[in-house]
């Protein structure tokens, strides 16, 4: 009670004393949040929506892939050939099923009724079903009825097919792009595919809500074009990726309702029962990003004209989340410029780009968003927008990327990786994935594990020796055109050929050993000095003979040039200390000479310019004949870098000819030239005419005639070259004729009596036979016999003869003979016998 009359007393002090504390309290409070917001810490993401800066990527490679998913989307087959199956069937059953329950009791005393129908004693209840009837409780003597199978009507599903048909084909036209879009005038409309790193971190207060970015394109405002090309200048949107983003959502809806009630008057006991519950279950698709198009003119702008693009993205929280979901997202979009893509100019084509992100409300429920404000004065707009500078972006055309990004080849080596294998080394620049190389016929790629990118700068691939040396290889890059892979060439020096290719067999063995002269020549066609260190920043040279190509390694001797052909003071090569041990080497001058040591010999042609001898040693398992030729190239360097040459053998070479009588005649070829003089001893030396003869003078071939007489006691001849030393070569010997043989196996042939035949034969090179003589005996018998000449015809080369008689010549009955003579004279014959038969005789 004092209290109060206190407080009634002086009420008014302690009003002014409460009022002076909450302006402490409020002066307080408020100084607070201005060091908060002086010294407080920094919000650092913003509106928690970061754009990154525009980059334009490779058209070329999205419309590959657009391609290869609108051939995966070609090849769906939708309508089903099944729908007529559901011919027939029902596409609806219906079933009521309804309880009410209504109990009376009279009895006194008792408890009121059971509400369930399950517990009412039988005889007490009365049930009646909504439909008339109620379903029998199944006995274990009952059979379960069978339900009818409820599917959609055949036309119903025809058109579901139909529909995703048409689905499929608008996408198909949408990714081929329309002709708007391809064209500008006369020329190929450039594309472009701009890309967008967005990220997102949603701070608090941005509860329901989407993320919103917008993007403003156009082209820049002093670039300029005809307006009959291109009137408005507008850059057009042809797609947008993703387009949209959805998850599959399940909503379940339940609703029961149950009443229940009971009554008791005295002894009269009354209950009512019902109950309802009905239950929804349906899938939706719950969108994550939607890609959007807007108005330019819309306010606010993103720039002030009106020939700007203005296209975007929203994201929404999906999947029962408040928020959208955090994280950082690549947004594609593929515009079309207003400019021509022309193929010989290479050039940029500059674009104005703009950003702007914030959010807005968003009913999960109804799936709509509107914009986001406070209810505080001071902060009315709640949509965090954000607006970016803008940027300035140089787009390059086809031409341009074409070129610069395409392959460029620094170095090429390969090395020998087993039994005819080579690996071959690339370095270079643009190597990227989905480079190809094109080599003897087969094409290595990185998806068939043929080829090896190790970077952009480097790749290796397997093939084999062949292949690198019989052709070029084609280097098919991710951009640019596809290319010959070549190495860098020698300066200087556009091309190589051979002058000299040597072989000679190894005395110390069977192997032997071949030695060429390469030499170059400028782009006039004359003369250049070729150096052994230059083969260095080469790939490594191969050699073939034939088909074969020779196993490395292969020695490289330098060959100086000769200032001065006259000088008769020129030191031989054969005194350096580079030269090969197995041969020496010519002298090289105004003509062509050659020099020996220790009874070995060689030639080379006289040159001025330095040249490169390489020598190698041939394994007796590669066989070398008269006929071969040499082949010297450097593979990855173009047909220029190789050439190839008949092979000379230093062993000379006799060959028989035949002959006639007396003498056979035999021809004998070496490759040392004319300067040099050769006999050959065989009984005796022969060196002059008739006996050895000099077919040209200026060739290497000689004629040389000997007796058969002097043939028949020797297997050897010696001959001696000026210089050289002497080889003993085999008489090469006379190869036998083929001589004829009849297949006296046979059943001998009939011929009719007085009848000129004819008579066939079997046998082997029956085309060597000369004449044919029947031979019968003479009615009476006599002591000679009879002997006529007779016609023939040989076929099916030389395994069959056919020979007519005379009629007079086949009088006598019985066995003959014919002979057969091969050659001029009589001394090689064969008999095949004969049957003349009598013409009324008949054999069976």
């Amino acid at each position: 009670m004092q209290t109060i009359l206190y407080l009634k007393a002086h009420w008014h002090i302690l009003i002014g004393i409460l009022i002076v504390l909450g302006l402490a309290a409020a002066a307080y409070i408020d100084w607070q949040f201005v060091q908060l917001g002086l010294y407080g810490p920094r919000d650092m993401v913003g509106n928690g929506i970061t754009v990154g800066l525009a980059k334009a990527f490779d058209n070329r490679s999205l419309s590959l892939r657009i391609e290869r998913l609108s051939n995966s989307l070609a090849q769906l087959k939708v309508v089903d050939q099944k729908a007529t199956e559901n011919i027939g069937k029902i596409q609806g059953l219906s079933s009521t099923l309804s309880a009410r329950t209504l109990t009376l009791d009279a009895t006194a005393g008792t408890k009121p009724a059971a509400t369930d129908p399950s517990q009412t004693p039988p005889g007490d209840a009365l049930a009646a079903d909504g439909a008339g009837k109620t379903p029998a409780t199944g006995t274990s003597g009952s059979k379960s009825e069978s339900k009818a199978e409820v599917t959609l009507a055949a036309g119903d599903i025809l058109n579901e097919q139909l529909n995703l048909a048409t689905q499929i084909m608008n996408l198909q036209t949408l990714y081929e792009r329309s002709l708007t879009d391809r064209l500008i005038g006369w020329e190929a409309r450039l594309q472009t595919v701009l890309g967008f790193l967005v990220s997102i971190t949603p701070p608090a207060g941005f509860e329901n809500c989407v993320a919103v970015v917008e993007v403003g394109v156009r082209m820049e405002p002093d670039w300029g074009s005809p307006p009959e090309v291109d009137p408005s200048n507008r850059v057009s949107l042809v797609a947008m990726i993703p387009q949209e983003k959805t998850y599959n959502a399940q909503s379940t809806s339940t609703n029961s309702q149950s009443i229940g009630g009971s009554a008791v008057a005295k002894v009269v006991t009354l209950g009512v029962t019902s109950k309802g519950e009905s239950r929804q279950l349906f899938i939706h698709r719950d969108s994550d990003t939607v890609a959007f198009e807007r108005n330019p003119k819309q306010e606010p702008r993103l720039f002030p004209d009106d020939n700007a693009t203005v296209f975007g993205w929203e994201f929404r929280p999906v999947l029962g989340r408040d928020t959208v979901t955090p994280g950082m997202r690549q947004m594609l979009a593929v515009v079309a410029l207003p400019r021509s893509d022309p193929s010989e100019n290479k050039e940029y084509v500059n674009l104005q780009i703009k950003t702007r992100s914030y959010w807005r409300r968003y009913d999960r429920g109804k799936q709509t968003s509107r914009r986001k404000w406070h209810w505080f004065p001071q902060k009315t707009d709640g949509s965090g927008s954000v607006e970016n500078e803008v940027q300035e972006l140089a787009v390059p055309n086809t031409a341009l990327v074409q070129e610069g990004l395409a392959p460029k080849v620094e170095e090429i080596s390969w090395v020998n990786s087993g039994r005819d294998r080579a690996t071959v080394i690339v370095k270079g620049e643009n190597l990227f994935p989905g480079t190809r190389v094109l080599a003897g016929g087969r094409e290595h790629r990185e998806e068939d594990g043929t080829l090896t990118l190790k970077s952009d700068q480097a790749l290796e691939f397997d093939t084999t020796v062949a292949a690198i040396a019989s052709g070029d290889a084609v280097l098919s890059g991710r951009f640019g055109r596809s290319s010959q892979l070549r190495a860098r060439r020698i300066p200087g020096v556009r091309t190589l050929y051979l002058t000299r290719a040597v072989i000679k067999q190894s005395r110390r063995g069977k192997d032997q050993r071949i030695s060429i002269d390469v030499k170059g020549l400028d782009d006039d066609g004359n003369d250049t000095d070729l150096e052994t260190a230059i083969l260095d920043d080469l790939p490594d040279p191969v050699l073939f003979v034939g088909n074969e190509q020779i196993p490395p390694p292969y020695d490289y001797w330098p060959l100086e040039p000769h200032k001065d052909p006259n000088d008769q003071d020129l030191q031989s090569p054969l005194d350096s200390p580079l030269q090969s041990p197995l041969e020496p080497t010519a002298v090289q001058g105004e003509t062509d000479r050659a020099v020996t040591k220790r009874g070995e010999f060689t030639f080379v042609k006289a040159s001025t310019k330095k040249s490169i001898r390489v020598e190698a040693w041939i394994p007796s398992s590669i066989a070398v004949n008269r006929n071969s030729s040499v082949m010297f190239r450097v593979p990855f360097c173009g047909l220029e870098y190789q050439s190839s040459l008949p092979l000379q053998f230093f062993e000379p070479t006799v060959t028989r000819l035949g002959g006639g009588g007396d003498n056979t005649v035999f021809r004998i070829s070496h490759s040392l030239w004319h300067e040099r003089t050769v006999t050959v001893e065989i009984d005796r030396v022969y060196d002059k005419p008739p006996q050895l003869v000099k077919v040209a003078k200026d060739d290497g071939d000689y004629r040389f005639i000997v007796s058969n007489g002097v043939l028949k006691r020797y297997r050897n001849l010696v001959l001696r070259i000026e210089g050289a030393e002497p080889y003993v070569i085999s008489i090469p010997e006379e190869k036998p004729k083929p001589k004829a043989v009849v297949d006296l196996n046979a059943k001998p042939p009939e011929v009719v009596k007085g009848t000129i035949g004819p008579a066939e034969w079997s046998g082997t090179d029956l085309g060597s036979v000369t004449a044919a003589t029947l031979i019968t005996s003479t009615i009476p018998p006599s002591t000679q016999p009879t002997r006529t000449p007779a016609s023939f015809s040989h076929y099916d080369a030389g395994k069959k003869i056919v020979v007519y008689f005379d009629g007079s010549s086949t009088n006598v009955i019985g066995r003959a003979e014919v002979e057969f003579q091969v050659g001029p004279d009589a001394t090689d014959t064969q008999l095949a016998p004969i049957l003349i038969t009598n013409p009324l005789t008949t054999t069976i």
